[in-house]
């Protein structure tokens, strides 16, 4: 239980500074996924209910900045929890590995729930240009905050 409530608390934190901060540090009109990179994080630490809980959570939050699509991320993001569950390995590279495809996933997801009747030339061209960029941006974001996590790793929180 107080698991769920650090996670809960985190996450209305990474919600908050999604909507906030991380306007002033996108690059390219890209800005990183704060909660998809807690998810990953989360992935490591916590255990399965945990990670589900934060996945479940996150999707709510991004459901109610984002109405327009009620229930997708929710759905998106449960989907990347069961990928990540059943990937589990603790080692950094694995890690930046599944931050950079997991991005490019959670993206395409979005695009395609978001905007269904698109056509597949519409779709590579985002594929190309701003997945990529978002991927490589969440990548970078990752190694920052697994690094820091990793360092303070000693005061256990999750």
């Amino acid at each position: 239980m107080k698991n769920k409530i650090y996670i809960a608390l985190i996450s209305i934190m990474l919600i908050l500074l999604q909507i906030t901060l991380v306007d002033c540090i996108k690059i390219c009109n890209v800005k990183p996924n704060l909660m998809l990179v807690f998810m990953i994080i989360l992935s490591f630490y916590a255990k399965k209910s945990d990670l589900f809980f934060g996945g479940i959570l996150c999707g709510v939050l991004q459901d109610i900045l984002a109405s327009k699509s009620v229930g997708i991320y929710v759905l998106i993001n449960l989907l990347i929890c069961m990928i990540l569950e059943n990937n589990k390995k603790d080692d950094f590279v694995t890690g930046v590995f599944r931050a950079f495809v997991y991005s490019l996933l959670y993206s395409g997801l979005v695009f395609l729930f978001c905007f269904f009747p698109v056509t597949i030339r519409e779709f590579l061209f985002m594929c190309r240009g701003l997945f990529l960029y978002s991927a490589i941006y969440n990548t970078v974001c990752f190694i920052i905050v697994f690094t820091l996590v990793k360092k303070k790793r000693k005061i256990r929180i999750l």
